[in-house]
Formats: structure tokens, C-alpha cells, sequence
């Protein structure tokens, strides 16, 4: 590559500017600059010199037909390249968007060699590697259904409430005053609750050599941390275990996410600066989103799981097409309306994409880590039957100097098949 390209992103949400900022990074060398703001996105335009807008669509023709007009009004703008982006797949909106006057018109989610082939129709220069014969970038899924899942999240609270004894136990769990006894009282008051904590418990991946029969002794062996990780995962799998499609699998779901806790846990342990605690929260947590897409469009979320199973997109793409929201941004939304720490809640919402996290980018790294690793050795079933590449970045964090990513896992003496009987 040669020149750094120039690029202005305009977008309602930070978070999707990241997502494309990292995308776009990926694709070529690049400098970036981002607006959510229609004034401040036309004074950057006024002030600075880019080669390539990208803007939301759906940020609305107030803030892209005045720079549409800007660009053939001034001579020295002529030739920045405007693409528009938008999550409706609709040839009037296509129609409407190049008849302003844009270049070119992507459907989220953009992947990147589909991101990478669009460009290189305006930008060859930068591209010194060709690709191959023959080889063509995957293009985005097209829509199969529409559900305004937006819409529905403004009902959130009655939608996906945080179980009651949930509840109870991080309060009791965060509150320095209480003692193993305290959490052990909370738990008794449910018997359903007990019985599965204990099933837990008494599993072949603790290994605990005599049945262990009540809480409190369980809390003894095993720790006020551990019972609490544990009784967090029943407490949920309990209330959001049932499903209501054939093809989304709860139980395997949960195994799934009981995975990338205890991976996560394991993979904490050499970094002091994040709590093993918050790393199997974060772990259990991170697909939340996908029970929630479960809940309120089991149809439309099964037909995306379905397609997912044929392997010709991920449900992450999937979902974002039909829905305009992914399970991550629909986890982060829930964890925040649950009062989970802002560590947690960027968590879950960047899982997929850890070079965008700031404050929590190590806990994010991590989670991004357990949940590759968790898809490599299939343990469970998160929906999703596309395997994701891990990002280099994480690598880098988790891997000593020349450790291989099958080095690293066998370091993590996970018992994959124990956790597979877990549930």
C-alpha cells in the first residue's frame, strides 16, 4: 500500500464507527476521522481534506444531501468518493441514495474482503497485492425477515427482567458485610435453585472426591467466589433456560457460555488486573443477546440460525441484517438495564470486536479468547456454526513469545468433556 487514505465516517452510533474504523484498518492504511453530529460532520468536511466519506444512510438526507451538494458546488471535492451504508436492503433506497449523487451504496454488515473488493474500485493505488484469479469477496446476507427488535427493547424491563433471585445474590455477593452464610440463605429459599448449584457442584469438573450434599458445605470447599459464579450461572439457565425454537438449543447454549466463563476464568489467571470473578461474569454473559433475540422473534431468530448452520454467513451477519441490532449491542443494552459495571457491559457488547474496547479491552480481549476457543473444541452450541478467526491482537496478549494458540489451550487444563456433562 501507498498512501493512507483519508476517511470521514459519519454515524449515529460510536460504536459503529468503531466497528467500521477497525474494519477499514484491516482493509488498508487509513486515517480516520468520525462524526455523529450532521454540523459538526459538515465543519469537518469544511476544515479538512478527505478521499473517502462513509455515512450512515439512515443518519438522514439533512445531514447527506447538504454535503452531497457541498461536494459538487466546490471544485476540490469533486473527487472525494462518497459511500453510503445502510442496513435496508432495498433497491429504492439504492436508487434514492446514488440520485444524490453517491458513489456507491453498501447493506450492513459489510465484512471485510467485501469491504476490501468495493474499494478497490475507487482506490486501485492502494491495493499492491492482487487478489487472486477467481476469488470474489463474499457479499453480505440478504434480508429474510424484518422485526423491529428496536422497538421491542423499549419494553425491555417487562421483556427481560434480571431473575429475582439473581438479583438477591449480587446484592448479597456485593455487599462487604456478607458472609458465606448470608449467600447460602438466599440460595435455600429456592429448592430448584439448590438442586442445580448442587448438580454443579457434585459435576466430574470440580472432582470433588465425596458428594457434596448442602450450600453451606459447598461454600466451605469450594469458596464464596466460586459458589457465587456458580449460583449466577443456575440462577439464569434456570430462568432463561427454556427454548422456543427446535433449532436454538438452550441447553447447549448455556453449556456454550458455561465454557467461555470457565476458559475465561482459566485465562485470568495470569493477568492481575482482572478479576477472575468479572471474567466469568463476562464469560457467561457474553451471548445473552441471542436468548433475548430468542425471546422476542423466536421465528425469525430460528430462520437465522438455520441459515448460520449452513455455514455461508455468521449469525452475527445474519442478525444485523434482519434485525438492524446485533446480539452484542442487544447483550450490552440488557447488561445496562441489569445495572451490571460498565466493564462488563462493554464487554459483552465488543466480544467480537476487542480493538474496539477501551477501559475493558483486556477483559474484552479475553472473553473474545475463551469464546474462540470454546467454537474450536465445540463445546455446546451458541447458534452459531460459523467459527470466527481470533483477532491477532489477542493473541498477542494471552500467547508467550513463539506459544502456539494449541499451546495455550492445552496450558489452560480445560475439562472440555466434564464441562459438556456440566448441565
Amino acid at each position: 500500500m501507498n498512501d493512507a487514505l483519508k476517511v470521514l465516517i459519519i454515524d449515529r452510533s460510536n460504536l459503529a464507527m468503531r466497528h467500521l474504523s477497525i474494519q477499514l484498518q484491516d482493509v488498508c492504511e487509513c486515517s480516520i476521522t468520525m462524526s455523529n453530529d450532521p454540523t459538526d460532520a459538515t465543519s469537518k468536511v469544511s476544515s479538512g481534506s478527505f478521499d473517502l466519506i462513509l455515512s450512515e444512510w439512515e443518519f438522514g438526507e439533512s445531514t447527506v444531501e447538504p454535503l452531497m451538494q457541498m461536494r459538487k458546488r466546490r471544485g476540490d471535492w469533486r473527487n472525494i468518493c462518497f459511500i453510503l451504508y445502510t442496513a435496508n436492503h432495498s433497491e429504492v433506497v439504492s436508487r434514492q441514495a446514488l440520485d444524490l449523487g453517491a458513489n456507491d451504496v453498501l447493506f450492513k454488515p459489510m465484512n471485510r474482503e467485501f469491504l476490501k473488493q468495493r474499494l478497490t474500485n475507487f482506490f486501485p493505488h492502494l491495493f499492491a497485492v492482487e487478489e487472486s484469479p477467481g476469488e470474489v469477496a463474499t457479499p453480505p446476507p440478504a434480508k429474510t425477515a424484518s422485526v423491529d427488535i428496536r422497538g421491542k427493547l423499549d419494553k425491555l424491563p417487562n421483556l427481560a427482567p434480571l431473575p429475582t433471585v439473581t438479583q438477591q445474590i449480587l446484592e448479597t455477593t456485593e455487599d462487604d458485610k456478607s458472609s458465606a452464610r448470608d449467600l447460602g440463605e438466599v440460595i435455600r429459599k429456592d429448592q430448584t435453585l439448590t438442586a442445580r448449584i448442587l448438580k454443579i457442584v457434585n459435576s466430574a469438573y470440580y472432582g470433588y472426591f465425596r458428594k457434596i450434599g448442602n450450600v453451606d458445605r459447598a461454600i466451605v470447599i469450594l469458596g464464596f467466589e466460586e459458589v457465587k459464579n456458580i449460583t449466577l450461572a443456575a440462577s439464569l439457565i434456570q430462568y432463561y433456560g427454556a427454548s422456543n425454537t427446535e433449532t436454538f438449543d438452550r441447553k447447549e447454549f448455556w453449556v456454550h457460555s458455561l465454557a467461555v466463563a470457565y476458559i475465561s476464568k482459566a485465562l485470568s489467571a495470569n493477568k492481575s488486573n482482572v478479576q477472575p470473578e468479572d471474567a466469568f461474569a463476562a464469560g457467561l454473559l457474553h451471548d445473552i443477546g441471542k436468548v433475548i433475540l430468542d425471546q422476542l422473534a423466536p421465528k425469525a431468530f430460528e430462520q437465522a440460525v438455520q441459515i448460520s448452520r449452513q455455514k455461508e454467513h455468521s449469525l452475527l451477519e445474519i442478525c444485523t441484517v434482519n434485525f438492524d441490532i446485533d446480539h452484542p449491542e442487544i447483550g450490552g443494552i440488557i447488561a445496562e438495564n441489569w445495572k451490571f459495571p460498565q466493564r462488563l457491559v462493554e464487554c459483552i457488547q465488543l466480544h467480537h470486536t476487542p480493538a474496539a474496547a477501551g477501559k475493558s479491552a483486556l477483559l474484552t480481549h479475553l472473553v473474545h479468547t475463551a469464546n474462540y476457543f470454546a467454537h474450536v473444541h465445540q463445546i455446546g452450541d451458541s447458534g452459531n456454526a460459523f467459527t470466527e478467526p481470533l483477532y491477532e491482537g489477542s493473541k498477542k496478549m494471552f500467547c508467550k513469545e513463539d506459544q502456539t494458540l494449541e499451546e495455550l489451550w492445552d496450558s489452560l487444563e480445560i475439562d472440555v468433556a466434564a464441562i459438556k456433562d456440566m448441565l
